[in-house]
């Protein structure tokens, strides 16, 4: 601590702009960002529910999302035909939701019926924070 009529040093502004900048990038990189599980599932009331309900095993047109985070994609026994996700070799988290969300055609997968895609990060990362509370 300064005494009085001290002036304390600092890192200078360059730090400053650092950390500024570091932190405009990550809130704008296209990312879901930790979410807001509220307003996920008033998004996914909106955009998701129409085909996907999360009763456990109870599909619709898509199947449940019930649990799907954490989950290896394309094992839904019910969806065993279902050829956008078979073979797939990844789990369903955070980033692979995200991905999914913002561009299911884009993701690899061109048989796939979803068509719905979700352009802004944060409403991805609300409804992927909605599904992973979903467990």
């Amino acid at each position: 601590m300064a005494a009085a009529g001290e002036v304390m040093p600092t890192c200078g502004g360059r730090w400053a702009v650092t950390v500024i900048t570091a932190l405009t990038l990550l809130a704008f990189s296209g990312h879901a960002s930790a979410g807001d599980v509220d307003r996920g599932e008033a998004l996914y009331d909106k955009h998701c529910k129409v085909c996907h309900s999360l009763i456990p095993e109870y599909h619709k047109e898509g199947p449940s999302l019930h649990g799907i985070y954490g989950k290896k994609a394309g094992t839904v026994p019910f969806f065993a035909k279902y050829v956008a996700l078979k073979g797939a070799d990844f789990v369903w988290d955070e980033a692979m939701l995200d991905k999914w969300l913002m561009d299911p055609k884009a993701f690899g997968r061109q048989s796939t019926k979803m068509t719905l895609a979700i352009s802004d990060p944060q409403d991805r990362g609300d409804i992927v924070a909605y599904l992973k509370s979903m467990d």
